[in-house]
């Protein structure tokens, strides 16, 4: 009874951080959106929008990049806590080891290897463009709200390890499915 309580405040929880995720990815675009309509008005928190449209105007293709690897990273996230969501709703404790189960986490951890890679060559370009652009920093570090430092870029491992995990339970998942069926055929 405790582990249908403890599922239901997890549910919860991945329901908040869901809407959450969403709420954040359209507080990013439409503050880079405010930026090309209202160039010369600031943002709340001292923000200059003007910086970001100065950084656009001089570097264009830089700019792009940047913003569509950042959208890119905060898209995934909302995949992410989708599929987390919908494997708190769909296990059941009596029986756990189901094919959609298994499914379920394994795409999990494909996503989990999907926002590692665009994180990792996004901390890259980052650095890179950072190198050629004083105050690059500051101007990313407005848009990409609530993302960890570096430009809202997080590749030091901690997806593709939380991948590799979430893989091997996938596959724990599958071996409980085969020994279900294989349980079911035996007298």
């Amino acid at each position: 009874m405790k582990t249908e309580h403890i599922l239901f405040g997890l549910r919860i929880v991945a329901w908040a951080v869901f809407l959450g995720a969403i709420v954040r990815t359209a507080l990013m675009i439409g503050y880079i959106i405010a930026i090309f309509v209202f160039p010369d008005n600031p943002i709340k928190n001292n923000a200059q929008p003007s910086d970001l449209a100065a950084f656009q105007q001089t570097h264009e293709v830089e700019f792009w990049m940047l913003m569509s690897l950042i959208i890119a990273i905060a898209l995934l996230h909302i995949q992410l806590w989708e599929k987390i969501k919908d494997a708190l709703e769909t296990i059941k404790i009596s029986n756990p080891f189901t094919v959609q189960m298994a499914t379920l986490f394994e795409k999990t951890a494909y996503l989990l290897i999907s926002i590692w890679v665009v994180s990792f060559i996004g901390s890259i370009y980052f650095r890179q463009v950072s190198k050629r652009t004083e105050g690059l920093e500051q101007i990313i570090d407005r848009i990409s709200v609530g993302m960890v430092d570096g430009g809202g870029f997080d590749a030091g491992g901690v997806y593709l390890l939380n991948a590799g995990i979430v893989y091997i339970i996938s596959q724990i998942f599958r071996r409980g499915i085969e020994m279900q069926q294989e349980n079911d055929l035996t007298i």
